[in-house]
């Protein structure tokens, strides 16, 4: 279990849905960053924007990273046996977060958290392990949908299916946290991640128990960034308290976070 984190602010970012969603990214990045480090700064920029709060530190949370890019690093690999550097340097998971903290000069804590579904609450809770003065903290959840992944798709395991399920979009989450909950009227935790122990649905509801978790439980467990949809809803409309579950097949494990809006 993770401690109580007061909710500063929220934003997402959904391109498809999303109007203008990039009307905020500095021409030169339009010209020479990757699509994912724009819904990335976008995001980023819309939560310090509306808070007037400058992060310390920033936790970002990614099921498949730069998908793009690595798909680019590896056509020049086949294509001409040399591959980019370029290519390679905005493929690794952690250069989102690399790059926002170079563009909003965030110069404390620094980390990517990969963990399927579960990313969100896993970055969340990596937030114990911060000092007090690493906050605020930029927590990030980011995922992006390329049309290669729909080809590939009907040839991939039967496991793989079920993991890489087609439902998902692509898009941003961000909201900014504060060691000190009493600051702000809408806090956040969360429980696990746990290694499944039986069915989903148990063992959603065995950690439940076992955290005397009483409010109502939602489960986004298909799209990577379904958990940071429904928190981001979940603030928006003011639902009081909610408990928000998810699935990770990679890790075969689950976890809930608990909002708790006044």
């Amino acid at each position: 279990m993770s401690s109580y984190f007061g909710i500063a602010g929220a934003s997402l970012v959904l391109p498809s849905v999303t109007p203008d969603w990039n009307a905020c990214i500095p021409a030169s990045m339009k010209r020479r960053d990757p699509r994912i480090w724009h819904i990335a700064y976008s995001a980023a920029h819309k939560v310090i924007n509306e808070t007037g709060i400058n992060p310390a530190s920033i936790i970002a949370g990614t099921a498949l990273g730069a998908l793009d890019e690595t798909k680019n690093f590896l056509d020049t690999v086949f294509d001409t046996r040399f591959g980019n550097p370029r290519h390679f340097i905005a493929s690794v998971h952690n250069s989102m977060a690399g790059k926002i903290a170079l563009e909003f000069q965030i110069k404390g804590p620094n980390l990517t958290v990969c963990d399927g579904q579960n990313s969100l609450a896993s970055a969340i809770a990596s937030l114990d392990t911060l000092n007090e003065s690493d906050f605020p903290v930029l927590v990030l959840l980011i995922d992006e949908h390329i049309p290669l992944l729909d080809t590939l798709h009907p040839h991939f395991s039967s496991l793989c299916k079920d993991y890489l399920e087609k439902d998902w979009i692509d898009g941003a989450f961000a909201m900014i946290l504060d060691c000190d909950s009493a600051k702000n009227t809408n806090k956040i935790r969360v429980f696990g991640p746990s290694i499944a122990n039986g069915s989903v649905d148990t063992s959603i509801q065995s950690l439940a128990k076992d955290n005397h978790v009483t409010s109502d439980i939602s489960i986004h467990s298909t799209s990577y960034l379904a958990p940071g949809i429904a928190v981001y809803n979940h603030l928006s409309e003011g639902k009081g308290t909610g408990t928000i579950a998810s699935y990770a097949p990679s890790s075969d494990s689950v976890a809930l976070i608990e909002l708790y809006c006044t």
